[in-house]
């Protein structure tokens, strides 16, 4: 393999380490999303708080419709890589256990580096 994951939740560090954040509309379609990414809040989005603040932004459509991807609003991702202790809360005992244990888990290494 190019990049050197243990496991799923590690090999998609990976690449988002090295490409970075995944777009939206790929995780919306991604039948595991919720294994490995959680929503961000919206307050949490880089450029959301800059441009409530503001007073909006977007074009005419955009403002007229909230619904339409966050990426393509420009105000940051919808949807973030869970920590790894995220991850690692989010699994069954069964799960930990076929992957070698919580602290086989929790010993990956965190980068590429």
């Amino acid at each position: 393999p190019i990049l050197p994951g243990v496991h799923e939740h590690d090999q998609l560090g990976r690449i988002v380490e090295m490409i970075g954040e995944l777009p939206d509309w790929m995780i919306d379609q991604g039948t595991k999303a919720g294994k490995y990414f959680v929503e961000s809040a919206p307050d949490s989005r880089p450029i959301a708080a800059s441009l409530a603040a503001r007073g909006g932004g977007g074009t005419r459509q955009q403002q007229q419709n909230p619904a339409s991807s966050s990426s393509s609003r420009g105000i940051g991702p919808k949807w973030r890589l869970k920590s790894r202790e995220e991850y690692i809360r989010s699994l069954s005992s069964e799960e930990r256990r076929q992957r070698g244990g919580t602290a086989k888990l929790e010993a990956q290494p965190a980068t590429n580096r």
